[in-house]
């Protein structure tokens, strides 16, 4: 089992209804310091935010015009020790333990695994495997656990992806060599909104697209499928 420290990267814009929610489960769940970059929120976010900023384990980092997911998350792991292990998590998800993500880590390799999906009350247990035409790749685009050296490794998140940031990020680290491992454990809680996941951009013509691009940056993953 790693004994490396365990940092929680959040971006967020205008998340004040969630955000202590997801801070408070990423301490529980055992990262050592969790980082929070606030896209320029119009909300009360910086305000809840600040009464963890006493205890030495939360930073909060902020920019006074919208930079966008994929800067947020790059900012905040270019500032942690670099023998980090990382776990993202967005402002509106609660993190389960990682213990089991951490004692499967070696260097060269990432590591998944379940999700927990609310919405309206009801939990459905997502099982963490691949799924579409990178049924064998192993690419979920869901909340993992990785080394900052490999972030670094391959250039950090693509700005290219607006959406689906993880996703692409898997796929780079994967077209890299970086292994990826799979543990049947449930690492966090996903909410949906009632009308829907508007996250679901890779559905019909956003996953066409996104498919394509992958394809053509990352033609490792995708040999042979």
């Amino acid at each position: 089992m790693s004994n490396l420290p365990v940092t929680a990267v959040i971006p967020v814009r205008n998340g004040a209804a969630t955000i202590e929610r997801a801070v408070k489960s990423a301490i529980d769940a055992g990262c050592e310091y969790v980082y929070i970059f606030d896209d320029n929120s119009t909300d009360d976010t910086k305000k809840v935010v600040s009464q963890f900023l006493g205890y030495g384990r939360v930073g909060l980092s902020s920019s006074d015009f919208h930079v966008g997911v994929n800067y947020a998350r790059n900012y905040l792991i270019s500032r942690t020790r670099e023998d980090n292990l990382i776990i993202p998590l967005d402002c509106d998800d609660t993190l389960h333990d990682i213990a089991p993500l951490v004692a499967a880590w070696s260097p060269e390799t990432w590591v998944y695994g379940n999700h927990i999906e609310v919405q309206d009350g009801n939990e459905t247990l997502v099982k963490g495997v691949a799924s579409g035409s990178l049924s064998r790749k192993n690419i979920t685009g869901v909340t993992f656990l990785f080394h900052r050296d490999d972030w670094q490794k391959v250039g950090g998140y693509d700005p290219d992806f607006a959406y689906a940031e993880d996703y692409a990020f898997q796929c780079a680290l994967t077209n890299a060599g970086v292994k990826p491992v799979y543990v049947d454990t449930t690492v966090y809680n996903r909410f949906l909104k009632p009308e829907g996941n508007e996250r679901s951009v890779l559905a019909g013509e956003y996953w066409q697209f996104y498919r394509t691009m992958a394809r053509r940056k990352w033609p490792n993953v995708f040999s042979g499928t």
